[in-house]
């Protein structure tokens, strides 16, 4: 019984990783047009920094559930949840960002309330939202295998 889990397991680590080289291009070509800091801050957050697709055969809900693990995995604090929105921010030391996901069965439009001006700030801040769309993507790609 325990080597047909490890088995399944194993299949399902496979398939989710499949999943994930088959959309490293899209989320690649995503960063390509991640707007700069001046684009940004003129249009506030009304145009998405980054879009991640969302596997086929999963419902809002479970979208909310895969966006909200990917969260907490890296210690956001959720400060806002409704019916296809997510207000979260992360805080380190004097450094901060706000991010705002609108989501859907299709994809997961990420907006940054404000970029740092500051350079050193900025960088770090870059990371941290690059890790959150990569936690998003996997949290996604995990949902779906589990669905199955």
């Amino acid at each position: 019984m325990i080597n047909i889990l490890k088995h399944s397991i194993r299949i399902a680590l496979l398939a989710g990783l499949f999943a994930v080289t088959q959309n490293a291009q899209l989320l690649r070509a995503d960063d390509e047009k991640t707007p700069s800091s001046a684009q940004n801050a003129s249009s506030g957050i009304d145009e998405a920094s980054a879009t991640i697709p969302v596997p086929n055969d999963l419902a809002t809900s479970d979208v909310k559930d895969a966006i909200i693990r990917a969260l907490a995995l890296r210690k956001w604090t959720v400060q806002e949840t409704s019916e296809g929105k997510i207000s979260a921010s992360y805080s380190r030391g004097h450094m901060s960002l706000f991010v705002t996901l609108r989501f859907n069965p299709k994809e997961v439009n990420v907006f940054v309330g404000q970029w740092d001006s500051n350079a050193r700030v900025r960088k770090t801040q870059e990371r941290w939202f690059a890790n959150l769309k990569k936690d998003t993507f996997d949290a996604l790609v995990a949902a779906k295998v589990m669905k199955k």
